[in-house]
């Protein structure tokens, strides 16, 4: 939970994004589902096919010095199957509540690092 950002503006630090990190994981759904956050991407993708639980979503908010930094994006993409699932999110969020992901439909939830947990930003369901 680094309380810095990644790209500061400060001389000599990468704010053009060539540096830029983004990352993709496929999450297997379960009970509990936790979340990591790799070092050096400034924005990750998760993605989840919601097929047989109702899950809590856990993340990594690091220590005062590592990653995550201020800023820095996590996406979740996520589908159920024929049946409605309730997504919570647990440790490491700051959300606006669960997210019922309707059956056969898709939805997308965004919460960027405010330096100590992850905040939401937007969330949206198919229609």
């Amino acid at each position: 939970m680094a309380t810095t950002a990644r790209f500061s503006g400060a001389k000599n630090i990468d704010n053009t994004g060539r540096a830029l990190r983004i990352d993709t994981q496929t999450l297997t759904t379960g009970s509990t589902i936790a979340c990591t956050v790799k070092p050096m991407a400034a924005k990750t993708f998760f993605t989840c096919a919601l097929a047989t639980a109702t899950p809590t979503v856990t993340i990594n908010v690091g220590t005062s010095t590592t990653a995550p930094f201020v800023g820095d994006e996590a996406v979740y993409v996520l589908s159920a199957d024929g049946t409605t699932r309730v997504v919570t999110f647990g440790t490491g969020f700051t959300s606006a509540g669960t997210l019922s992901v309707t059956a056969s439909k898709n939805a997308t939830i965004t919460f960027v690092f405010n330096g100590t947990s992850w905040q939401e930003v937007s969330r949206a369901v198919t229609a």
